[in-house]
């Protein structure tokens, strides 16, 4: 296991409770909408996850930026009287408004959303510069196989977030080749969709993937999803 990295003093987290599955995220299948309904349409419900994750010592949120996300957040903080750290995830829909989101909620990593990252475009590298100016920059990419070699020599691109998990899903487009990539970067890696959305079992998909990423996201859709798979991530992580 990678040992704990810390860039301009700020300590990067290794474990994180992501938000798709409160945001009814496509790859859910046809959980989609419930959880949407659950979730988007109660957003007390996102709250009060983050809450319990909180006691359970999950202290960092990996935040898509939508307003729903940034409340919930909010009311938690407000309801614990105590900080959460954010990871947030910003170019969903308008970047602009998601990144004062983020100086909002006072994140201290943001990454780019995978629709601005895998274009490796103009617009992408000054949504970079524009980050690096309040926070500690870093990307999510849909693509980690093509997308992380070409982001060896942007030095401002601190973290990395891809997919990874043992299935190989989600892992564009040959999970080989993004194993790889992942792998031989120099760059703080964190695994998203490494339960593969509910296809593997936490303690098989979690055990696979500390072997190659510093730490992970993990969306999470009830108390008992929560306390069994961050309590064997915190034990593989020993946190």
């Amino acid at each position: 296991m990678k040992q704990q990295k810390y860039i301009d003093g700020i300590e990067v987290p290794r474990l994180m409770l992501g938000t798709s599955p409160f945001l009814g995220a496509g790859q859910f299948g046809s959980r989609a909408i419930e959880y949407y309904q659950r979730f988007y349409l109660h957003p007390e419900n996102i709250t009060e996850l983050i809450i319990e994750a909180m006691d359970l010592g999950i202290t960092c949120v990996q935040a898509v930026g939508y307003e729903v996300i940034a409340k919930a957040i909010e009311e938690a903080k407000s309801y614990t009287k105590k900080d959460i750290e954010i990871v947030g995830s910003i170019g969903v829909q308008d970047f602009e408004q998601e990144l004062d989101l983020m100086k909002n909620l006072k994140a201290k990593i943001i990454l780019t959303h995978a629709r601005i990252t895998d274009k490796l475009d103009d617009y992408f590298r000054d949504c970079i510069d524009k980050i690096d100016k309040v926070a500690i920059a870093g990307v999510v990419t849909h693509n980690p196989g093509v997308i992380i070699p070409k982001l060896s020599d942007q030095d401002k691109i601190k973290v990395i977030m891809a997919p990874i998990n043992k299935a190989g899903r989600f892992m564009f487009l040959y999970p080989e080749q993004a194993l790889d990539a992942i792998k031989n970067t120099d760059k703080i890696v964190i695994g998203k969709k490494t339960l593969a959305a509910g296809m593997l079992k936490p303690r098989e998909a979690l055990e696979y993937v500390a072997e190659f990423v510093y730490g992970v996201a993990i969306g999470v859709a009830s108390t008992e999803e929560l306390q069994e798979t961050f309590g064997i991530a915190k034990e593989i992580w020993k946190i």
